[in-house]
C-alpha cells in the first residue's frame, strides 16, 4: 500500500548520533549509533517504499532540531514548506515549564491545493492539550484528517490510535 500523507515523530534524541557517524563503519559499531542508524534508514526506507509519488510529509520536531531536520529532509529529496506550532508542557518531574513542537510540512512530487482554514492554521499554534508525553494533539489530526478526507495516512513513530491511521513502529517498544 502506498501512502498520500506521513507523520513522522523522529526520534531526535539519536540524530545528533546518526549526524556525527562515521562514513566508513567498521565491524564494531557502538550500540548508540547502531541504533541511531536503524532509527533513521527506517525513517527513509519507509518514506521511500511506502508513499506514492506525490505526497505530503509532517514532521514533529523540537524547538532546537528544526534546522537539522529541514537539512535532513531535503537531503532526502522533500521540499519544506512550512510549520505549525504547538505549545505544550514539559514532561520532567517537577517541570511546569512549556516547550515549543512544530508540524513541519513538507512534499514530494505534485502538492494537492490547500484550504484557506488550513493555510490559516499555519500561521496559528494547536491549542490542543495531551494526557501524556507520547501523544500529539487532537486537533493537528482533525486538521489533516479534514484536510485530506480521502487520503491514506500513515504515522511513524506514533503512538496514537485513531481511525483512518496506519502506525509504524521499527518495534513494538517504546525508542529508547
Amino acid at each position: 500500500m502506498k501512502f498520500d500523507m506521513v507523520m513522522v515523530c523522529p526520534p531526535w534524541k539519536r540524530f545528533g548520533v546518526y549526524r556525527r557517524r562515521p562514513i566508513i563503519l567498521g565491524d564494531e559499531i557502538p550500540p548508540k549509533t547502531q541504533r541511531a542508524l536503524e532509527a533513521f534508514e527506517f525513517i527513509e526506507h519507509t518514506l521511500r517504499d511506502f508513499t506514492s509519488s506525490d505526497h505530503m510529509v509532517y514532521l514533529w520536531v523540537n524547538q532546537k532540531n528544526v534546522i537539522d531536520c529541514r537539512a535532513y529532509m531535503s537531503r532526502l529529496g522533500y521540499e519544506m514548506r512550512g510549520s505549525i506550532m504547538w505549545v505544550r508542557p514539559k514532561w520532567k518531574p517537577g517541570s511546569y515549564e512549556k516547550t515549543v513542537e512544530f508540524l513541519l510540512v513538507g512534499s514530494k512530487g505534485k502538492i494537492p491545493a490547500f484550504s484557506n482554514e488550513y493555510m490559516n492554521m499555519i500561521e496559528s499554534a494547536f491549542t490542543g492539550m495531551v494526557t501524556n508525553r507520547l501523544a500529539k494533539p487532537k486537533d493537528a489530526y482533525e486538521l489533516l484528517e479534514m484536510e485530506f478526507p480521502g487520503s491514506r495516512r500513515l504515522q511513524l513513530y506514533g503512538w496514537t490510535r485513531r481511525p483512518g491511521w496506519t502506525v509504524f513502529h521499527r518495534n513494538d517498544q517504546k525508542i529508547k
